[in-house]
C-alpha cells in the first residue's frame, strides 16, 4: 500500500475513532446550536407565530430529547411557554405546560437537582392563579428548598419566599407566612443588586407586599412594609422597567396598602381599593382572564365588613 494511502486511512480511522469517543459531546453540540437557531427564529416573530413554532419544536424534541441536555432545554422552553401563556391569560394551557416541564426536572433530578428549581415556581404560580393552593404550595416549597440548598442569589431566593409566603397566608397559616415574608425581606436587603436586571428589584416589591399582608393578618402595622411596597413598584414603573398603568404588581401593592390601612382608617382603606378595582378592571379588559383572581381578592375585600378602626 503506498504511504500517502496508508497515512489517508490512519486519519480517516482517528476522525473515526474521535467522533466514537466524542459522540455525546458532539450531539450537545448539535443540540445547543439548534436550541439557538429556534430561539434565534422565535425573538424575530409575533406572539402567536412564535406558540406555533414553539409547539413543533416541542413536538420535535419530545422525539428526539434523548440527552439530559435536550430534556433540559425542552422542559426550559416548556416553562417559558406556560409563563407566556400565563401573562396573556390562557390559565389552562400555562398549567399543562409548567407541569409537563416540572416533570421532566423531577425525572432528571437525580442527576440535575437545581434545574428543578424555576419549573416548580412557575408550576407553583400556574396553580395559584386557577386557586389550586394547596398543590401550589408544595410546589413552590420544593423551588424554594432547592434555592436555599444551591445558594441561589438573595433576589432570587426571595423572590420565591415572598410567593411562598403569600400562598401560605392564603392557606390561614399566617404566622408562617409573616416569618417567611419577614426573612425574604432581610435577605433581598442583604442581596447584591448593583449588577442585577432593574427587574429583579421586583423581588422586594412582592416581599414588602407579603410581610404587609401577613403583618395585618397576624395583627401588627403592616403599613411601613406596604409602603415600602408601593415605593419600589412606583419607582419600576417610573424607571420604565415595567409599563406605566399596566404593572399587576404596582396595582396589587397599592390593594396590600389598602389592606394594611383598614385596621386604622376603614373609610379610606375602601376608597383606596375601590380605585385598585378599577385598575384590575382595567388591567383585565387588556387581558382577560389573567387578573382574575386579583379581581376576585379585591372584590372580596371591598364586600367584607369593615372592622372598626385601632
Amino acid at each position: 500500500m503506498p504511504p500517502v494511502f496508508a497515512v489517508l486511512l490512519l486519519a480517516a480511522a482517528l476522525i473515526g475513532v474521535g467522533l466514537l469517543v466524542n459522540r455525546s459531546r458532539i450531539r450537545r453540540w448539535v443540540a445547543r446550536r439548534q436550541a439557538a437557531r429556534v430561539g434565534g427564529q422565535i425573538e424575530e416573530l409575533g406572539r402567536e407565530t412564535r406558540l406555533v413554532l414553539l409547539g413543533d419544536e416541542f413536538d420535535r424534541l419530545r422525539r428526539k430529547a434523548d440527552t439530559d441536555e435536550q430534556r433540559l432545554r425542552l422542559a426550559e422552553m416548556l416553562r417559558l411557554s406556560a409563563v407566556d401563556h400565563q401573562l396573556n391569560g390562557r390559565l389552562a394551557e400555562a398549567l399543562t405546560c409548567a407541569e409537563e416541564a416540572a416533570d421532566i426536572t423531577d425525572e432528571l433530578s437525580g442527576k440535575h437537582p437545581r434545574q428543578a428549581i424555576w419549573p416548580h415556581l412557575t408550576l407553583g404560580q400556574a396553580l395559584a392563579a386557577i386557586g389550586d393552593d394547596d398543590v401550589a404550595a408544595v410546589a413552590v416549597r420544593k423551588a424554594f428548598d432547592l434555592a436555599q440548598a444551591y445558594h441561589l442569589p438573595g433576589l432570587d431566593r426571595a423572590m420565591l419566599a415572598a410567593n411562598l409566603s403569600m400562598i401560605l397566608r392564603r392557606l390561614g397559616r399566617a404566622d408562617e407566612a409573616a416569618k417567611l415574608a419577614t426573612w425574604a425581606v432581610t435577605v433581598g436587603q442583604q442581596a447584591e443588586t448593583a449588577e442585577a436586571p432593574p427587574f429583579t428589584v421586583a423581588a422586594m416589591g412582592w416581599a414588602q407586599a407579603a410581610l404587609a399582608l401577613a403583618q395585618t393578618d397576624t395583627g401588627q402595622d403592616g403599613r411601613p412594609a406596604a409602603d415600602e411596597a408601593v415605593a419600589i413598584w412606583n419607582s419600576l414603573v417610573a424607571a420604565g422597567v415595567f409599563p406605566d398603568g399596566e404593572s399587576e404588581g404596582q396595582a396589587y401593592a397599592d390593594f396590600v396598602a389598602a389592606y394594611a390601612l383598614r385596621p386604622f382608617d376603614p373609610a379610606l382603606a375602601q376608597e383606596k381599593a375601590q380605585r385598585v378595582l378599577l385598575h384590575f378592571e382595567q388591567l383585565s379588559a387588556q387581558v382577560p382572564r389573567r387578573y382574575d383572581r386579583r379581581l376576585v381578592e379585591v372584590d372580596a375585600f371591598l364586600r367584607s365588613p369593615a372592622p372598626a378602626a385601632i
